[in-house]
């Protein structure tokens, strides 16, 4: 019996898409075509085969893989998702796009992917427990985790609970020998070595970036894109963490949630939903039936409202050449791996429809990972050595501004937290911003270099070129050497 959870599954047109856009944007920036063939395939790859006797006296076999896409950049680091009915070529598709949206971030890691095909709602806490620790144990025999190998992060059903495990279960194997233990694994709970900002991470990221992008005078121009965030109308698809989040951030900026779709219903109100109330009902009910603030469908029919903004959050190719033309948006933002099929994005591009890949929008979680990385490499908390003078300094500075001007200048008890130095949270919102709009800048001259090509389609180029001059750099002639691999 499949779940409700199990009926998203994947298929290889993900790594057949996905290869396309690879070789569509190799040839935008004239890279010869042996070259990107070689950027497109992966590494190292391993599928384990766990055996479990489960608590009811039923022995199943788990297919498990671990795919090390590129190693240009050490450690790779990717999500691990549980998922009946992945595949290998579904690995090797989410390790592809995380090796390009880690070099658009430009944070130094090579890009990987995990799945185990378990359905975690069918199995008990003890079953999951035991495949997650399972999983981990061969990945350690073969030398395939650790802070300066590979690093896994959660995905789809995946989240602290697994990541913790999968610490304490490297920890058991290598601890004693490596100081770096914690930073085997991303995503954890806090008293694990975690970081503040990670669950919220996915929400965030994408609302810094769709602000700095509609904001962004320039792009704004380029793209085609109505300046401002603030009263455009949006419609998330998923109401999971990452859903919840985006949706939380762009209500914050002023954007207006009036359409969300779940697993048995959509919900759409053109005047407005409000986040908070929506997620009170639905985590009560784990449903949207009943709502009293919008109008309830049995189905998806909220997605093919019309809106601003579209925001898909968790279905791989929700986005395929049998729905795309029935879209009433003006924009799409992927906030989720392969959401829109290459035969999709060829259809709304003609129709008008600006899309935000998710090579670029759902980066966050990658972006706050690198510092949670960072953190165990450091051994210390963000903000923690320097919180403290940063606060003196400021009523230091207050202090001098005072007598130099004969301002008599008080503190009330509200603006005391503004003066406060900065915190893990503060540290990580702040460097998610910079890493984010930094991202963003260095795709504008590809777009005016190219003027007729997509927004996704620079952000291949962008990380097809970082590849390549890496390659290039490094003393490997990528194309020279095939060629003389041909005529022997």
């Amino acid at each position: 019996m499949l779940s409700k959870i199990s009926k998203f599954s994947f298929s290889s047109s993900i790594l057949k898409s996905t290869e396309q856009f690879f070789k569509q944007a190799g040839k935008i920036a004239n890279i010869p075509e042996e070259d990107v063939n070689f950027y497109f395939e992966p590494e190292l790859s391993c599928q384990i085969n766990i055996p479990l006797k489960r608590e009811n006296g039923e022995f199943i076999n788990v297919n498990c893989y671990r795919t090390q896409h590129k190693q240009h950049r050490v450690p790779t680091k990717g999500g691990l998702r549980f998922m009946v009915g992945v595949t290998t070529e579904d690995v090797h598709a989410f390790s592809a796009l995380t090796t390009v949206k880690n070099a658009i971030a430009a944070v130094p890691f090579g890009g990987s992917f995990g799945a185990i095909s378990i359905d975690p709602a069918l199995m008990t806490q003890r079953e999951v427990e035991l495949i997650t620790r399972k999983y981990t144990t061969e990945l350690c025999k073969r030398g395939f985790i650790g802070a300066s190998i590979d690093v896994p992060g959660p995905d789809h059903h995946t989240g602290e609970r697994e990541m913790n495990w999968i610490k304490d279960t490297y920890q058991t194997f290598y601890g004693q020998n490596d100081i770096n233990a914690q930073g085997c694994v991303t995503g954890k709970s806090l008293n694990q070595g975690g970081i503040r900002g990670r669950v919220q991470a996915g929400g965030l990221g994408a609302s810094i970036y769709l602000n700095y992008l509609f904001n962004h005078k320039k792009l704004a121009q380029r793209l085609g894109l109505e300046q401002g965030i603030a009263g455009k109308t949006f419609i998330i698809h998923s109401f999971g963490k990452i859903g919840y989040w985006t949706a939380f951030y762009l209500q914050e900026l002023g954007a207006k949630l009036i359409g969300v779709i779940e697993k048995d219903g959509s919900i759409y109100n053109p005047e407005g939903i409000d986040v908070n109330l929506v997620k009170l009902h639905f985590d009560k009910n784990h449903s949207f039936k009943g709502y009293p603030g919008a109008e309830f469908y049995p189905d998806e029919t909220a997605m093919y409202k019309q809106c601003d903004l579209l925001i898909p959050t968790y279905v791989n190719h929700l986005i395929n050449k049998d729905n795309a033309d029935k879209l009433n948006c003006k924009y799409l933002a992927e906030n989720t791996n392969a959401v829109v099929s290459y035969e999709a994005d060829q259809i709304l591009n003609s129709k008008g429809i600006v899309v935000f890949p998710d090579v670029l929008i759902s980066s966050g979680p990658i972006v706050v990972s690198y510092m949670e990385w960072l953190k165990n490499l450091e051994h210390i908390r963000k903000g923690r050595l320097t919180r403290k003078w940063e606060e003196q300094s400021n009523y230091s500075l207050m202090e001098f501004i005072s007598q130099a001007t004969g301002l008599k200048m008080e503190v009330s008890e509200e603006n005391k937290e503004k003066l406060q130095g900065a915190q893990e949270r503060d540290i990580v919102n702040s460097g998610l911003e910079a890493i984010i709009e930094e991202s963003v800048d260095e795709l504008l001259p590809i777009l005016e270099k190219n003027p007729s090509i997509s927004l996704r389609d620079a952000c291949y180029v962008d990380a097809l070129t970082k590849l390549h001059s890496h390659y290039k750099t490094a003393g490997i002639a990528l194309s020279n050497a095939v060629k003389i691999e041909k005529k022997q």
